[in-house]
Order: C-alpha cells, then sequence, then structure tokens
C-alpha cells in the first residue's frame, strides 16, 4: 500500500529530474531530444558497460543529431 506509492513517487521524481537534465543537456548542445533518445535507446542493451557513459551523453556523438 503507503510503502508501494511512496516508491512509485520517488521513482517519477528521479525519472523526471534526469530526464530533464538530459534534454536540457541536448537544448545546450543543439540536439534534438527525441532524436537524441531514439539514437541512444536501441544502444543501451549493445553498449558494453566501460563505454556506455562517454558514448551516450548527449553530444558525445554529433553525428546522431
Amino acid at each position: 500500500g503507503v510503502f508501494a506509492v511512496g516508491v512509485t513517487k520517488e521513482f517519477g521524481r528521479n525519472y523526471c529530474s534526469v530526464s530533464s537534465s538530459l534534454a536540457a543537456t541536448c537544448k545546450a548542445n543543439g540536439i534534438c531530444f527525441r532524436k537524441w533518445l531514439e539514437d541512444v535507446l536501441p544502444r543501451l542493451t549493445t553498449t558494453p558497460a566501460g563505454q556506455m557513459i562517454d558514448s551516450l551523453i548527449p553530444g558525445a556523438r554529433q553525428s546522431s543529431q
């Protein structure tokens, strides 16, 4: 009951914070947020963990705009 609702609200807040931050980073780098997501989401499962952060952050792959 109450615990599940609290966890869901906390997850929602965190998700909104992260997505807002990524959207702002895209905007600051002149990148379309939607196009960046379309590029990055399919690569999440195939990118090795050691390369993940560097290759998936907005602006790392300017050719994907």
